[in-house]
């Protein structure tokens, strides 16, 4: 198996990891430090794989630069919010190693529009990011409805939301969750809605180049671990603690993924490094998009198995 991709993290003694040009709660810059959603998730595999998360260097991306990155290497993982599709997993020399969050595109509208939903509107401008599917799963949804619309196309998430700021716009489409970070960046939040309707499935995770298939494993088994950690109840806080008291759904998971350490070249620990230093799913969510976030998201879909979502990890075993 092409073990290419870990031996040059490990040799650097660094993950490079591509996130997005800035998008409130999924990858976004706070003075000199990169935070949110997606950015965590970079941490985590980073924490698993030189043992330390904070050895990452975070490499922004235009949405047209993403996969393209990924191919000639100078990212070892893209965590942007990019939409695992047929096409992108199947012809685009990428794979995604699994989903982290499901969403939807939706449109954030001007309040004095008077719509509150997007059969109200008529031949709106349509604010969009360049090098995304938006405007097709747009497009697909308003001739629906007999709704035909103008898209404007910015480079940048920042660029798209100051034109829609300006009215440039009468509208911006992006996904539902990183939408609602965004309109929290505008002067007065109040003064725009967020419209009820979702037209198009938006399955959400990390990607990796192809062709390396233990890499994609070690990607995929780390954001397994941090659902897996959430539903049997081990946190960054308790973990110490569980371990001290012998809890044994703590000491399952983590003898599990020990066992199969030297199988994904990773150091015995790896698990224990992830849950400790990033935290489980259910807390990285919560400091990023949830409850303790500015975006003060439900979980909805995204919530566990056990909990009426679709979240679901396969058996540490």
């Amino acid at each position: 198996m092409n073990n290419e991709t870990i031996k040059r993290i490990k040799q650097r003694g660094q993950l490079r990891c591509g996130v997005s040009r800035g998008i409130y709660g999924m990858s976004y810059q706070e003075g000199q430090s990169w935070r949110g959603f997606d950015v965590d998730f970079g941490r985590a595999v980073a924490a698993a794989v030189v043992g330390d998360a904070s050895k990452i260097e975070f490499i922004s991306l235009k949405p047209e630069e993403r996969f393209s990155s990924l191919r000639d290497e100078t990212v070892d993982v893209l965590c942007c919010n990019a939409t695992c599709t047929f096409s992108r997993d199947s012809a685009q020399g990428i794979t995604f190693a699994a989903m982290t969050v499901y969403d939807g595109e939706t449109m954030l509208v001007h309040r004095d529009l008077g719509v509150t939903s997007v059969r109200q509107l008529k031949n709106p401008t349509v604010a969009l990011q360049s090098g995304t599917t938006t405007d097709i799963n747009l497009q697909r949804f308003l001739q629906q409805h007999g709704i035909s619309f103008t898209g404007r196309y910015y480079s940048t998430p920042q660029e798209a939301l100051d034109g829609y700021a300006r009215r440039e716009c009468d509208a911006y489409a992006l996904d539902r969750v990183p939408l609602t970070g965004e309109r929290l960046r505008l002067p007065n939040p109040e003064d725009h809605i967020i419209v009820p309707e979702t037209f198009s499935k938006e399955p959400m995770g990390p990607a990796v180049k192809a062709g390396d298939g233990l890499w994609e494993k070690v990607v995929r088994w780390v954001i397994y671990l941090t659902i897996e950690a959430e539903d049997v109840g081990v946190s960054s806080e308790s973990i110490d603690a569980q371990i001290a008291g012998k809890n044994p759904d703590a000491l399952h998971l983590l003898k599990s993924a020990d066992a199969v350490s030297s199988h994904l070249q990773l150091e015995p620990g790896w698990a224990h490094q992830v849950i400790k230093q990033v935290g489980n799913y259910h807390e990285i969510f919560e400091r990023n998009l949830g409850m303790k976030s500015r975006l003060k998201l439900e979980r909805g879909m995204n919530a566990l198995w056990s909990k009426g979502g679709i979240l679901y990890a396969p058996p540490f075993k």
